[in-house]
Parts: C-alpha cells; sequence; structure tokens
C-alpha cells in the first residue's frame, strides 16, 4: 500500500497534470526530490507548442510560464543519484526532446516586452531575469547545448535579447536602469510580486550570449540568422555589430560614480563577457563579420568602455580591477592585428587611441597596485606597442589630439614622482620619440616630402642646400601609378629612373606584391614611408649632433674596418628602449649585403625583388661612387612583422670639410614587409 507521502505526491502531480497554477506552485515551492523525473514530466506536459495560450497580453500566462520554469530549475538542481531509478527516462534527454516547445514559451514571455511602454521598469526586469536566468540554467546542462543551440525558437529568443532596448531610455537594456527610475510598485500579478528576494544588481544579457556563442559555429550561425533582415550572414552580422555599438556606447553612460547599484565587480563581469562573445566571433575568421566589425569602429568603441571605467577607479582600487582593463587592452590589441578586414591596422589602432588608450595608459600607471612584477612588464608592453604604431602618420597624428586631452592632474602626479620610478620612465619613454621624431615627420608629410625623388639620376639638388629651410623645397611629389612604392618630383625623374635605374625591371613584380597587398589590407600608403623617412631623416640628424660621428670613428679605427662612408647606419624602432640617440648601429657593406642575403633560401632572392632589385643595386652604387650619401635603414613594428625602410640620405660639410648634420637630408628610398 502507498505510503501518505506516495499519496499526498500524487495528488499533487495529478492536478499539476490538469495545469493548475497553483499545484504547479506549490510543487516549485517544494520540489519532491525522490519523484524529480515525473514530477519534471507533469510540467514539460504544458511547456510544449500544442498548449501555447494564443497571446501572452495577460499576466496569468507569465506566472503560470514562470512557476513551470522554477519547477525545471529546481529539478535540474538535484543530483541524479538522489532520484534516478535505470528505468525510468534521464531528465536532460526528456528536456531535449521538449526544447521547442520550451524555447516556444520563452517567446511567448517575452512578447509582453513588444509593447513596451505600457509595463513598469519593474516587471520588464523580472521578465528578463525570469528567462534568461532558465535559459542559462538549460545552458549549463553539457548534452543539452548542442540542442539548445541548433533550436529556431531558442535562438529567437537569444537574439530578441541581444537586441532589447530599455522601456524608458530607448537603448539597450541594463538592469542597472533600476537606480535611475522614480520607485513604483509592481503589478500585483507579475512573476515577483509577493517575492521578498532583493532586486538583481548585475545584468545576465552579455552571460547568456557568450555562454550560447562560445566556441559554438552553431550557436554563432543561427544567432546572426536571427538577426539577419535577408536571411544573409551579411546582414546578420552587421545588425550584431551595430547592436554591440550601441550596448558599448550605453555602457559608457552607466558606468559613473553616482551609480551605486552597478558596481566595479559586476562591470567588470559585463566587460569580459562582452570582449570574449566578440573575440569569439572574430576567432571564427568569417569574412562578413570581419568587415562588419571594423566597419562600426567597435574598437573605439570598447576602449571607450574600458576608458569609462578606469578612470573612476581610486588610486587604491584592487590590482584584480586594472589586470581586467589591461587583459580587455590587450584583446583589442589582438583584433587590431587582423589581415584581411575593411580598414586597415594602422586605423584600427588609431581607433584605439581615440577611444582613450593613452588614458588609459596613463591611469594604469599612477594606479598603486600589488601585482608589481606582472603588472609592470604588462605596461610596459603596451607603452612600446604604442611607439611602435606612432611612426605611421594617421596613428601618430591621433595620438597628438589625445595627448591634448589628457588629464593634467594625473601627469602631474606621475611627474611628481622619482625620476627613476619605473611608470615616470614608461611615459617618458612613450612621449620621446612622438616629440622628438613625430613632430618633424608630420611637418615634412605635410609638406608633401619636401623635394624626395627616388629618381637616383636627379643629381641637381639645388632645392636642397645649407641655404634652404624645410619649407621654402619644392613640396610636390607623384608615386608610380603601377606599384605605388616609388615617389618622384616631376614626371622628367619618373621617366628617367624608368629608363636610367631600370624601375621597368622592377615594376611589373612590385605591381603584383601592391595586388597582393591591397587585398589583404596590409598595403602601406606612400605617406607612410615618406613619414619613415622624415623619421630615419630626424634620427639621423640628432645622433649625428649629439656626438655619435665620434663613436662611430671609433668602432671604425678601431675594428680597421671600412671607411665612414662604406657604412650602413642602422636604426631599429621595435624594441627600443631609450631615446633616439641610443639606437644607431653600423653595419659594413659585405655585412649589409649578407643581411639582405639570409632573409632568402638563395641570394638575393624575394626579399630583394620586393624591394626592388634594380633600385637597390643601383642605391648601393650610388653610395659606393658619392662620399656625400649615406645609406640608413630602419626597421618599424607592424603587426606581427617588420617593416623594412632603406634610405639614400645626403650629408651637407661646412668650408672645413665637416658635416653639418642638422640639414642631413633624406633623398629616397624603398621598403618592404619582412614576412
Amino acid at each position: 500500500m502507498p505510503s501518505k507521502e506516495t499519496r499526498e505526491i500524487e495528488t499533487l502531480l495529478k492536478h499539476v497534470r490538469l495545469g493548475s497554477r497553483e499545484h504547479i506552485q506549490q510543487l516549485s515551492q517544494k520540489w519532491p526530490i525522490k519523484y524529480t523525473i515525473p514530477a519534471a514530466a507533469a510540467i514539460l506536459s504544458h511547456l510544449s507548442r500544442e498548449k501555447l495560450p494564443s497571446s501572452a497580453a495577460e499576466f496569468q500566462h507569465l506566472t503560470f510560464a514562470y512557476a513551470c520554469f522554477t519547477c525545471i530549475t529546481k529539478a535540474l538542481g538535484v543530483p541524479p543519484a538522489r532520484y534516478m531509478n535505470p528505468t525510468e527516462t534521464p531528465l536532460w534527454v526528456m528536456i531535449r526532446d521538449a526544447v521547442d516547445g520550451i524555447g516556444s514559451w520563452l517567446i511567448l514571455c517575452i512578447e509582453v516586452l513588444a509593447d513596451q511602454e505600457d509595463h513598469e521598469f519593474e516587471l520588464v526586469q523580472s521578465i528578463v531575469f525570469m528567462t534568461t536566468s532558465f535559459f542559462e540554467k538549460l545552458l549549463e546542462v553539457p548534452e543539452l547545448k548542442h540542442t539548445l543551440r541548433s533550436s529556431s525558437p531558442m535562438a529567437t529568443f537569444v537574439a530578441f535579447f541581444w537586441k532589447f532596448t530599455s522601456p524608458q531610455s530607448g537603448l539597450p537594456f541594463y538592469v542597472v536602469e533600476r537606480s535611475l527610475q522614480p520607485p513604483s510598485e509592481a503589478p500585483q500579478d507579475h512573476p515577483h510580486a509577493e517575492s521578498e528576494e532583493q532586486p538583481w544588481d548585475s545584468d545576465g544579457l552579455h552571460t547568456i550570449i557568450r555562454r550560447y556563442t562560445e566556441k559554438s559555429e552553431e550557436g554563432k550561425k543561427q544567432l546572426l540568422l536571427q538577426l539577419s533582415d535577408d536571411g544573409t550572414p551579411k546582414s546578420g552580422a552587421r545588425e550584431f555589430v551595430r547592436i554591440a555599438s550601441e550596448r558599448a556606447q550605453r555602457m559608457v553612460q552607466l558606468c559613473n560614480p553616482d551609480n551605486s547599484i552597478w558596481t566595479s565587480g559586476n562591470f567588470i563581469e559585463a566587460i569580459n563577457m562582452f570582449t570574449e562573445t566578440l573575440g569569439d566571433f572574430l576567432s571564427v575568421g568569417d569574412p562578413a563579420f570581419l568587415e562588419a566589425f571594423r566597419s562600426h569602429r567597435m574598437l573605439k568603441r570598447i576602449m571607450s568602455v574600458v576608458h569609462a571605467f578606469i578612470r573612476h577607479l581610486d588610486l587604491e582600487t584592487k590590482s584584480a580591477n586594472l589586470m581586467v582593463a589591461r587583459m580587455a587592452v590587450q584583446a583589442l590589441q589582438k583584433w587590431t592585428a587582423i589581415p584581411g578586414v575593411a580598414v586597415t591596422t594602422t586605423k584600427a589602432v588609431s581607433q584605439l587611441i581615440q577611444g582613450g588608450l593613452l588614458s588609459v595608459y596613463l591611469t594604469l600607471l599612477i594606479h598603486n597596485h600589488s601585482i608589481r612584477g606582472t603588472f609592470e612588464r604588462s605596461c610596459r608592453d603596451l607603452g612600446q606597442w604604442i611607439i611602435n604604431y606612432s611612426f605611421y602618420p594617421s596613428v601618430h597624428a591621433a595620438i597628438m589630439v589625445a595627448l591634448s586631452r589628457i588629464d593634467q592632474k594625473q601627469l602631474l602626479e606621475l611627474f611628481e614622482r622619482d625620476e627613476d620610478h619605473w611608470s615616470r620612465r614608461q611615459w617618458v619613454v612613450l612621449s620621446c620619440p612622438l616629440f622628438t621624431l613625430g613632430r618633424p615627420g608630420m611637418q615634412l608629410l605635410k609638406g608633401r616630402g619636401l623635394g624626395i625623388c627616388d629618381n637616383l639620376f636627379h643629381t641637381d639638388r639645388a632645392d636642397i642646400t645649407t641655404k634652404k629651410s624645410d619649407t621654402e623645397r619644392d613640396s610636390h611629389f607623384q608615386a608610380c601609378s603601377g606599384c605605388h612604392t616609388v615617389v618622384y618630383c616631376s614626371s622628367l625623374c619618373q621617366r628617367e629612373d624608368w629608363e636610367r635605374s631600370r624601375h621597368r625591371d622592377d615594376c611589373t613584380h612590385l605591381t603584383k606584391l601592391y595586388a597582393q597587398q591591397m587585398q589583404n589590407r596590409s598595403r602601406l600608403h606612400s605617406s607612410t614611408r615618406l613619414f619613415q623617412f622624415a623619421i630615419l631623416q630626424e634620427t639621423y640628424r640628432r645622433c649625428m649632433k649629439d656626438g655619435v660621428p665620434d663613436v662611430i670613428r671609433r668602432q671604425v679605427i678601431h675594428r680597421n674596418r671600412e671607411p665612414l662612408d662604406q657604412l650602413v647606419i642602422s636604426f631599429n624602432f621595435i624594441d627600443s628602449t631609450g631615446p633616439p640617440e641610443h639606437l644607431p648601429c653600423l653595419k659594413s657593406i659585405s655585412e649589409f649585403w649578407e643581411g639582405i642575403k639570409e632573409k632568402d633560401t638563395h641570394d638575393l632572392g624575394s626579399f630583394a625583388r620586393a624591394l626592388g632589385l634594380k633600385r637597390l643595386e643601383a642605391m648601393m652604387d650610388d653610395f659606393t661612387k658619392d662620399n656625400n650619401i649615406r645609406l640608413v635603414e630602419g626597421r618599424f613594428k607592424f603587426r606581427d612583422q617588420e617593416l623594412y625602410v632603406l634610405a639614400r640620405l645626403r650629408i651637407f660639410r661646412d668650408e672645413d670639410g665637416i658635416e653639418t648634420p642638422e640639414v642631413a637630408t633624406i633623398l629616397g628610398g624603398t621598403s618592404a614587409n619582412l614576412g
């Protein structure tokens, strides 16, 4: 004979199967652990498409659904060992078979939010958390993940919340908006009317998006399909990124010291979920998503989020908060190097600068933190990364604008520290090349090259003398229309270079390289090469003026090497940690040629051809014949590669035959991307 407990449970489940909301709520409040399977089966029988009401306009449908969702959540929280019978169907199998029905009920609940303006914020909040928390519980079951991600109703549900906007602001919804709303009483018949629990103080939307799409191409595909307005991945990607952009902007608005609801911990979680979700999408390498990602200036928007978060931290903030911000910046750095996207890497870095990267860097430097070794190395790496890209004109221009907006109080605080303090040194190392090299470089670039001409036989250099200032020189240049790698001061020089230095022999190969680089978005504009020519010119001038020639002469004499005029001066702008005068090193002609050969498996192969083999030979010939010509080479960072620049530089001497380094002038040169 069944026990009293068994009879009571059977009676309760009988009423549950009949759809009694009162008994379903009773079941959710006191879940019968031993009867988990039959109780779950009774609940799931109601979460089917056949039993969907025609409308969700009445709140009773929400409370019924909420009670059912609560029951399934309780069932999932019971260890199988407490109830499982070998003859019974596993709980996850029952849920799997009912997934489309469950998804349809979730959609029915969120349809209440379609007419958003008619509902109180508390009701909207309750529906959001009722459904998202239940969906998150389902995602925690490993056996259900694939089914959930391939279910169209579930994808529709996830897509709805990704694009859901607040009833009050019309902007992406965040539960922290509760603190911005006047207090009001929730309707008595909404799901949480009788609950004494405190309202949530974190946001779960980013969490379900992250967990739904995490390492799942199916989940990503389904989500983008639901967001698409024409059924194509491109349209879905554009919509996903557009909404992500709006969410980033809303996060910036809500991150302020007066918002006591969204704590730093909540914000950290949102940043982590946000960046991890985008990073997971980007890792797939879908061209449609990559194009959409860059076209919406997402790097700038996400950096603005990090900036808004970190600027409100107090000086004694936890090191964990700083590391989260630094990790988010590291993710953004990684995203700038993705090849084959809609804009170039330098434009992507400029977006980070515009979004507040320098302010974030300064804030990282001035904060007190306990993770000294790891954090210092991380900051140094970030500073060096910024320096590397400062040698590209668009990035340099963005940095100079950003420096004018730096918090002067923070900067003063930094410079009140001891001169040898690592954080102060880091800022000096960052700013030194910007002002000492970048500014003169931009002046030359704005002057359209100031007489630079790649025609090696342009011997009439009356426009470059010690009597003429930079602004007085010819400022016109034009690039080769085929390869775009050489510039000339006139059509006459272009024709002469075509014939005498045999550019026509190089141009065909260089044009093919140009087409490849344009296709994978790795092509650098001629202005970049001119800017880097200017960096080399200014670095040479400063090094020679600061006494480096004496050091060079001693090295030549001591090592019994070739005369000074037969040496190539090399500058490395990739891993420099000191001021420019510490950068130069010397290479003999033989060392230079060996270095070129080492980059190929055979003598003067692909690397030499990328530089322009005929031009390279002509430059070397001119260098060895004219003792007023120097060869300077520089290496600049670009993604995970190096941009190699080789330039011809003319020196001028006074009446006593002594070089006047302040007027040493770049004539032209060549460059190639080192793979």
